[in-house]
């Protein structure tokens, strides 16, 4: 089976990747950093209601991207990757914040379960459902931990917004699949590897990227110093390497803008935990364009 990449020949179909690279940056752009309730460390919305007030015109196209994901994601037969959904996932997070409108985070929640009830039967215990390559219950077959851990925070983006027993279900969830990572597939490098990929069995720009972003906002949620160690270590792993030329699967000559949205969405993510360390804060990439 090949692997299925943004950008790459077998990606989605035209319309769902504009579709989600659209919300994708508009939804990072826009969302706070997850906090669980009672946080008040980060304080967001004056900085949303800014943006409404600076470009009405792009703050009613957002809600009108959300809207169609809503409607998209209500579709259970859809054959789209489920790391796809889960940037709209985020986005639609991000709508709930600004708007108190509960039919962003009720899509939220419902695609949220849906996540946890496959991710109940995967092999290996804690693994998600990629809606492609290993199906619930079958041993066999790929499965990787980047697509996962794009899946794992639009699940930990839902938690945080929830209350009670509902909050706890998709926590737990996020943690087991951060156990399954950090127990089989963190390397003493540093990077992580891609789970059961078996065209490539080192550690790889992509999966660390992801799942270092998923640490850190496991960290900034949780407060256990186990993520940010893993995080930390994934961005000592990624500043080594020359990612304008690295010798790994799926390079920048072929992935275009995807490889630095990737890589650096983990910087982003853990920006407030890099910015007193300068040789943590400019990845190789940048250094190499002389940024």
């Amino acid at each position: 089976m090949e692997k299925i990449f943004p950008l790459s020949k077998n990606a989605c179909t035209l319309v769902a990747l504009v579709q989600s690279m659209s919300i994708v940056f508009v939804g990072i752009a826009l969302a706070r950093e997850p906090g669980l309730p009672g946080d008040e460390e980060f304080i967001y919305l004056p900085r949303l209601r800014a943006y409404q007030a600076a470009d009405s015109e792009f703050y009613a196209q957002f809600l009108r991207l959300c809207d169609l994901e809503v409607a998209k994601l209500k579709d259970e037969n859809s054959k789209d990757p489920f790391f796809i959904d889960s940037y709209g996932i985020r986005a639609l997070c991000a709508a709930y914040d600004m708007t108190g409108n509960k039919k962003y985070l009720d899509a939220a929640r419902s695609w949220s379960e849906r996540m946890v009830r496959f991710q109940e039967k995967m092999i290996p215990a804690g693994a998600y459902y990629m809606n492609y390559g290993r199906k619930p219950g079958e041993p066999k077959g790929d499965w990787y931990v980047a697509d996962c851990s794009s899946i794992a925070m639009g699940v930990l983006a839902t938690a945080v917004r929830c209350n009670g027993t509902e909050q706890k279900r998709f926590l737990n969830s996020v943690q087991h699949f951060a156990s399954l990572v950090m127990k089989n597939y963190v390397r003493p490098s540093g990077g992580v590897t891609d789970g059961l990929w078996p065209e490539f069995d080192e550690e790889w720009w992509c999966s660390s990227a992801l799942f270092g972003s998923l640490s850190f906002l496991l960290y900034k949620n949780m407060g256990d110093e186990r993520y940010l160690n893993v995080a930390l270590g994934v961005v000592d792993w990624l500043n080594k390497l020359d990612l304008s030329n690295v010798q790994q699967p799926l390079p920048l000559s072929r992935q275009g803008p995807a490889m630095p949205m990737y890589v650096l969405e983990a910087y982003s993510a853990g920006w407030q935990y890099m910015s007193k360390d300068s040789a943590r804060r400019k990845p190789r990439l940048l250094k190499s364009c002389g940024a």
